[in-house]
């Protein structure tokens, strides 16, 4: 398989642009088109939410400002190099493991670059069911869940 780097191939190169692009993208989307807590009702079950996420994964600590808990922002960047070693050790070992820990590398370089450029994630993602409703999340969120999911099934 052709490198475009000693660590990683075209195919997981490129699978990695669209998680990130798709991520970015859509988000760019939201900021142009939505205004902040302003909801759009797409079905009975899916709404856009635009919300600005302070804390960390599902809105925990997102009561305090970045500036005060800068820990979310060491502990997605620890959790980012951890998921890039993991890679590096499974590309060798299994194709499976590598693709999952992809989604995680993705999604994770997706909500570290809103950090940076924000210090908040943009959350929109805004599923229920009757009066029962997910956190608010993103593409980045779940391309994490996904590598997640099957990594630990």
């Amino acid at each position: 398989m052709k490198k475009i780097f000693s660590f990683i191939s075209l195919k997981n190169f490129i699978l990695l642009s669209i998680i990130v692009s798709l991520d970015f993208f859509s988000k760019q989307w939201i900021i142009n088109n939505c205004s902040l807590l302003e909801t759009t009702y797409i079905t009975y079950y899916f709404n856009i939410l635009r919300i600005h996420n302070y804390g960390s994964a599902f809105g925990f600590l997102s009561k305090y400002h970045l500036s005060q808990n800068w820990f979310i922002f060491f502990t997605i960047f620890i959790v980012l190099l951890v998921s890039i070693q993991f890679f590096c050790f499974f590309k060798r070992k299994e194709e499976f493991y590598s693709t999952l820990y992809l989604f995680i590398v993705g999604g994770s370089i997706g909500n570290l670059l809103d950090r940076i450029n924000y210090g908040y994630v943009i959350d929109f993602i805004d599923l229920h069911l009757f009066d029962w409703h997910t956190c608010t999340f993103n593409i980045a969120d779940v391309s994490i869940f996904i590598g997640s999911t099957f990594l630990f099934m």
